[in-house]
């Protein structure tokens, strides 16, 4: 006999459907009742990503994240800020997910370890000493757009038009469009050590994404510069507006593009730069000085390459869910490659007058946007092109996808891009010192 449950909170009853029969309810306690609701969502986990759809569950995971960052804040102004954030997302999930477990954890005052009377308190007391910053807040959470239905898919509207490119004259003179970032904060104080080779690792694995445009079915790699905004190349994300941006310290996430430097004739340069969708990274890359580019420097690239896809079975199970419009676990997002070599040559491009760097790393497919570190864990260029090496199979050669050479553009070319687009960024204060490291 198949019996289904459903359960009230407000009457706090469990509701006993058997086929054929009355529907009798059965009085329960509310810590029973919210132990069955928590039941539920962990077995039912496959169902509820379908149900709801992925913007519920990022929705939850940033209000989480929201959450545990006003827990460790003194400030209580601060504090209040970030839990009116907190409520707004909850108030996301109730109106666009009214039936949803998720939603039933909301309206029964427990969600993810939240206490949710006790939250929605200090946010409106927040709300109500700060009028117009809660009103500036909540328009702009609701400029984002409307939740989608639940075939929306992972955010509402992924792909879209693709946005027009900026391309800064040489001069600077040009001026970026309405809505640019704040100021560049190229002075920012960093410090400066020759990092060890896993020290190098960590900081790309943290601070390097995977993006994923789910409309077209391409991917690359894109880094962080500061905690809301990544780069990565103009092709990667020259067909659309909205993208999967993921890896396995943030979860999985969305950016909208802000700027491009290259339009859809191949004129300007090959970066981007995307704002993260309501989400920040505290790990972010800085920019390398100018002067500390050298022929015959040791060089770090994280990403993710296409050749991986061959074995790392997580590429697959990643985009078939997104695909799917399923949220992949953690361990389900592909991890960062790495991959060491040397600076070559420096040169200008002949065909945009741009600085490029030659390097030996091996690049394929899916390392655009990638990256590259100096020692002192530095970015001195961002990697764009491979020129692959594609022998006859006729004449008893075989073809391969790794690259004779990779190019990269030059950290003075990227960080001229951003101050011509308002971007802010984080520079090294000096030269990485040379010697061993430490």
């Amino acid at each position: 006999m198949k019996r289904l449950l459903f359960c009230c909170p407000a009457r706090r009853h469990l509701l006993i459907w058997r086929r054929g029969k009355a529907c009798r309810g059965v009085r329960m306690s509310g810590k029973l009742i919210f132990t069955i609701l928590v039941a539920l969502s962990a077995s039912l986990g496959a169902v509820r990503a379908s149900a709801e759809g992925k913007s519920a569950q990022i929705l939850a995971a940033e209000a989480t994240t929201l959450y545990q960052a006003a827990a460790a804040i003194v400030d209580p102004q601060e504090r209040g800020r970030l839990l009116f954030l907190v409520e707004q997302r909850l108030d996301q999930i109730s109106t666009g997910w009214p039936q949803s477990v998720l939603a039933a954890q909301i309206a029964f005052g427990q969600f993810e370890g939240i206490d949710v009377a006790r939250l929605r308190a200090e946010a409106e007391h927040w709300a109500a000493a700060h009028p117009s910053d809660a009103t500036a807040l909540a328009s702009a959470r609701s400029a984002a757009g409307p939740a989608p239905d639940r075939a929306g898919g992972l955010v509402p509207h992924f792909g879209g038009p693709p946005v027009p490119s900026f391309l800064p004259d040489p001069a600077g003179t040009q001026k970026p469009p309405a809505g640019g970032g704040p100021p560049a904060a190229g002075g920012r104080k960093v410090e400066m050590a020759r990092l060890e080779q896993v020290d190098l690792v960590r900081k790309l694995r943290d601070s390097v994404a995977f993006i994923y445009d789910p409309v077209k079915g391409g991917w690359g790699t894109a880094f962080f510069i500061d905690p809301t905004h990544v780069m990565t190349n103009t092709h990667v994300v020259a067909g659309g507006s909205r993208f999967v941006v993921a890896n396995r310290s943030m979860g999985v996430k969305s950016a909208h593009v802000l700027f491009k430097g290259m339009n859809s004739e191949g004129n300007g340069i090959d970066t981007a730069v995307l704002e993260m969708d309501g989400w920040s990274n505290p790990a972010f890359l800085a920019f390398a000085q100018p002067e500390d580019l050298v022929e015959g420097e040791s060089v770090t690239i994280g990403g993710y390459p296409g050749l991986a896809q061959r074995y790392d079975k997580t590429y697959d199970q990643f985009i078939s869910l997104i695909d799917e419009n399923s949220l992949p676990t953690t361990d389900m997002i592909p991890n960062v490659k790495f991959d060491f070599g040397y600076v070559q040559s420096i040169f200008v491009n002949k065909l945009d007058g741009t600085e490029n760097v030659q390097n030996s790393i091996t690049g394929t497919g899916g390392y655009s946007g990638s990256p590259i570190i100096n020692q002192c864990g530095y970015v001195v260029a961002q990697h764009y092109f491979s020129d692959r090496l594609s022998l006859d199979p006729g004449k008893g050669a075989t073809t391969v996808d790794t690259a004779k050479f990779s190019y990269a553009l030059s950290a003075r070319e990227v960080t001229k891009f951003l101050r011509a687009a308002n971007i802010p960024f984080t520079a090294a204060p000096g030269m990485c010192p040379t010697g061993s490291p430490g």
